[in-house]
């Protein structure tokens, strides 16, 4: 899974924490955290100690996450070498970024097994009096990724999503979302954007109206109606069913780069099944994600895999041909599309061009594309640094955690 749905953009010009992804998740500023306006920092706010935050009550589209990505663009001002970890933002009893105080950063979701565990990168990574854009990215299988400043800087393999919704403090940023002030940010943050999964968009992708069979849909969509259904129970239903999926590929691709590796390649050898209606492919794909499942899963946890599916798909017309295999594309195709009784999708156009590449969220964002509004690059440097984008298909160059006392070198050196 991809989290490809903005849903939170700070940008804090003039002080302000408005919400530009127009999901309304606008932040207050709280303590002495403050507008630092001018060179060499723009629109930045400052966060020092105490009770210094930019605070973001729940919503609804906080919380259901699934997966998460998360960009900050910081400058790191530490005064003294101590324990004091600094947040750079926090979702609470859901996900975190923040800097330890040895330079190192670090990644983390709540997990399905109620630990804190993701990604951590070497010591040295972040220098201090700079600025940094940091990312975390959570598939909400068990793969997660952190980057600083484009790089790749660690990944983990054993934290298993889905990543869950926000708690009732909402997410802080600067500080951590508890009363406390052990863990407030000493430094500056320009921007703050987190991204979560779009089980609609996947949808979309799912259904291609421009090569599914409409007729067996057009048969089908009275059928569905006449039972009762509509796309609010069958959105229902396609969330639990992703959840469950989600419970199962965690298992089966987590572990290792190899687990994830021969997971995706089970994943690729159903969709090439279905794609061209080979039963024989899609069976023997199942079958081998089964053995790994049950050979991995701890005691009880298949059987209660199969009941939730049980459960959650009873509404469907042939759920037991659903969960058993007995089902065609056309009839897949019929199901998925009856989510979108109520329009959900765009209305069938016959020129619609074949698979069109789908626009990224960052091409909305000007500050990727050129100079900001700090008269730096495209993410906060004198340079342009281009922030990773965990959609790209060219691979990220990989750098290794540098030594502890060897701080990597500014990107302004660079150039």
């Amino acid at each position: 899974m991809i989290a490809s749905k903005l849903i939170l953009w700070h940008a804090y010009q003039h002080g302000v924490a408005f919400d530009l992804s127009e999901h309304r998740n606008h932040g207050a500023l709280a303590g002495n955290a403050h507008l630092v306006n001018g060179p060499p920092y723009g629109d930045a706010i400052r966060f020092d100690k105490g009770d210094d935050a930019v605070w973001v009550q729940p919503s609804d589209t906080l919380t259901e996450l699934g997966a998460v990505r998360v960009q900050v663009r910081f400058n790191w001002q530490p005064q003294a070498v101590g324990p004091h970890r600094h947040n750079l933002v926090e979702g609470q009893l859901s996900f975190a970024l923040f800097v330890n105080p040895d330079g190192s950063i670090q990644g983390t979701i709540l997990n399905a097994l109620g630990s804190w565990l993701g990604a951590k990168s070497g010591a040295g990574v972040v220098s201090p009096n700079t600025w940094h854009v940091a990312e975390f990215v959570h598939d909400g299988v068990s793969h997660c990724t952190l980057y600083v400043d484009g790089h790749v800087v660690d990944e983990g393999f054993t934290s298993p999503g889905p990543v869950r919704g926000v708690g009732p403090h909402g997410i802080a940023v600067g500080h951590w979302p508890e009363p406390g002030s052990q863990y407030t940010l000493r430094g500056l943050v320009d921007r703050v954007k987190v991204w979560t999964f779009d089980p609609e968009r996947t949808g979309q992708h799912l259904i291609d109206d421009c090569c599914i069979d409409r007729q067996a849909i057009d048969a089908a969509t009275p059928g569905l109606r006449s039972t009762g259904l509509s796309s609010g129970t069958l959105g229902d239903v396609v969330h639990q069913f992703l959840d469950i999926g989600r419970q199962a590929a965690s298992v089966i691709a987590g572990g290792s780069a190899a687990d994830r590796d021969a997971a995706n390649d089970l994943a690729r050898r159903a969709l090439v099944g279905f794609a061209t209606d080979d039963h024989t492919a899609i069976a023997g794909a199942i079958l081998d994600a089964a053995g790994v499942l049950t050979a991995k899963a701890p005691a009880g946890s298949v059987q209660s895999l199969y009941d939730q599916l049980a459960v959650a798909m009873a509404p469907l017309p042939g759920a037991t041909d659903l969960i058993e295999g007995r089902v065609d594309r056309r009839q897949i195709d019929a199901l998925l599309a009856g989510w979108c009784l109520d329009h959900k999708l765009p209305p069938h156009r016959p020129d619609k061009p074949r698979h069109p590449k789908p626009a990224t969220d960052d091409s909305l964002d000007p500050d990727t594309d050129g100079p900001d509004r700090h008269g730096k690059g495209g993410d906060g440097h004198d340079t342009d640094v281009v922030v990773a984008d965990p959609g790209d298909p060219v691979p990220h160059e990989q750098v290794p955690p540098p030594d502890p006392a060897t701080p990597p070198p500014d990107p302004e050196d660079a150039a």
